[in-house]
């Protein structure tokens, strides 16, 4: 969620934080609509909480943002709080048969720098900014624990790389980490 000034948005949005607009939808000012330049954002005040809110509906935007209707209203900066995996880790055996069904072997493991939590049907991937600097990592649960995916940031700088320095070549890229990872299994 993005928290704005109402002036950062244009004036079409502005009016339809205030209530003044008769449209139903509006171009996104995060993806534009995408090629098609669809109007997929939606924007409504809420006049109890003093805020207005919008939500881009296109799948691969995603964005949400909350603008408070007082022009004037002072915003602060949010605070990054890290958060660190604290288990213990294990060897990539228990990893190796718990990624298995998704095609994903031991040349993955190594590579990425997976390993399986111990106690739990989990494995832990490190995440690597892009001189090799771990910035946290993820944990996926594989016993039907919900949330089934757990990040772990350490930095408030965005996650830019997910192999290790210890790879000369970039062989994919691991945003939704699970199919990505099953191609460099290959």
């Amino acid at each position: 969620m993005r928290i704005h000034s109402l002036t950062d948005w244009p004036p079409e949005l502005q009016a339809a934080a205030r209530g003044e607009s008769g449209a139903s939808r509006y171009l996104c000012p995060a993806c534009n609509g995408g090629r098609s330049r669809e109007l997929s954002l939606t924007c409504a005040p809420e006049y109890f909480s003093g805020f207005a809110i919008a939500k881009c509906w296109r799948a691969s935007c995603g964005y949400f943002a909350k603008v408070p209707l007082d022009p004037s209203a002072k915003i602060g900066t949010p605070q990054f709080k890290p958060r660190f995996f604290e288990g213990e880790l294990a060897s990539q055996g228990d990893a190796v048969r718990l990624l298995m069904p998704y095609n994903i072997g031991v040349p993955a493991l190594e590579a990425f720098n997976i390993r399986s939590v111990v106690g739990k049907d989990a494995v832990y991937m490190p995440a690597y900014g892009p001189a090799g600097q771990e910035r946290g990592g993820m944990l996926r649960y594989f016993d039907g624990t919900q949330p089934k995916a757990v990040s772990y940031k350490a930095t408030d700088q965005p996650w830019q790389a997910w192999l290790s320095s210890r790879i000369s070549s970039a062989p994919c890229v691991a945003g939704s980490w699970v199919t990505p990872l099953s191609r460099c299994s290959a």
